[in-house]
């Protein structure tokens, strides 16, 4: 019971996007507009994707988001769920961790992964989450 209130976190927030993603890009996701075109055109090439975008180059998620764009038809709530479960993937990973460093699941260790997932899941970020 105690390990099922540590993944109130995660579940919380899968509500929120469930419950509040729309399917409207916003802010810098605009960017991704030319490199759909050079996609369609048949003409995408890395330079397209390493490209500088406000201070930094970024050719793998560029790469990813082109992908999923072109799986989704560039429905960015898909983005939104792919964000998600990185964090799923990295709170399992912070899980493991305290798993290999323990030697057994004590309250106190329940605890503090509560505390990881309210910190890696955090409501407070909803502006990242949603967007």
């Amino acid at each position: 019971m105690a390990f099922c209130s540590a993944l109130l976190p995660p579940l919380f927030l899968a509500a929120l996007i469930f419950t509040y993603s729309v399917d409207l890009p916003q802010w810098d996701q605009w960017t991704y507009v030319s490199f759909f075109e050079e996609f369609s055109r048949g003409s995408l090439t890395f330079n397209h994707l390493f490209a500088q975008v406000n201070e930094y180059r970024q050719f793998f998620p560029n790469l990813f988001f082109v992908a999923l764009g072109w799986l989704t038809r560039w429905d960015v709530r898909y983005e939104m769920w792919a964000l998600f479960l990185v964090a799923c993937l990295i709170s399992f990973n912070v899980y493991r961790l305290a798993r290999l460093t323990t030697e057994r699941m004590s309250l106190q260790t329940l605890l503090l992964f509560f505390l990881a997932n309210a910190l890696i899941f955090s409501p407070g970020q909803y502006q990242n989450w949603l967007q």
